[in-house]
């Protein structure tokens, strides 16, 4: 399916056990299969009109698309949907992003041309960072440290 596809409707279900089940029969390229108990959803038909949805940057912790479309749309993107620390935007403004079959990232998208962005930042994620950034020098310091007091002594018992 590529990175992205616009789909041509939404099969709603009840629970995550419908929705797993649902994935037996269904053609991904046209449907997305939404747990409507967890995600609230707007429209779920879609025109068959012509629209892309392109990839333009992509790094662990952002992604960027370009969108064209005559409609709204429901885009679903070969992402593991992941709420924690992931946001999205369109053209700048704050987007939901949905689950859809089970394990994927979706998002409505307006008519027009826009500019996704998802990006992940988390405060936890870069107190780890610094964390193991501290803890890294003290090892390194502590081998040296080691290191200089095992050569020293022999330098001066040879001295002697």
């Amino acid at each position: 399916m590529g990175n992205a596809w616009f789909v041509r409707e939404i099969k709603k279900v009840q629970n995550p056990d419908d929705e797993i089940a649902a994935l037996d029969n269904f053609e991904p390229a046209y449907t997305a299969v939404v747990d409507v108990s967890k995600f609230k959803i707007g429209s779920d038909k879609f025109d068959s009109s012509t629209a892309s949805i392109t990839l333009k940057t992509c790094t662990p912790k952002y992604l960027q698309y370009v969108s064209k479309s005559s409609s709204e749309k429901l885009a679903v993107f070969s992402e593991i949907y992941y709420p924690i620390g992931w946001t999205a935007t369109i053209d700048g403004k704050p987007a939901d992003l949905i689950r859809a079959n089970y394990v994927l990232r979706a998002m409505y998208i307006p008519a027009g041309t826009h500019t996704i962005e998802m990006k992940f930042d988390m405060p936890s994620y870069h107190l780890g960072e610094k964390i193991s950034l501290v803890c890294s020098i003290l090892l390194f310091s502590a081998l040296l440290g080691i290191t200089v007091l095992e050569i020293l002594p022999k330098k001066k018992s040879v001295s002697h």
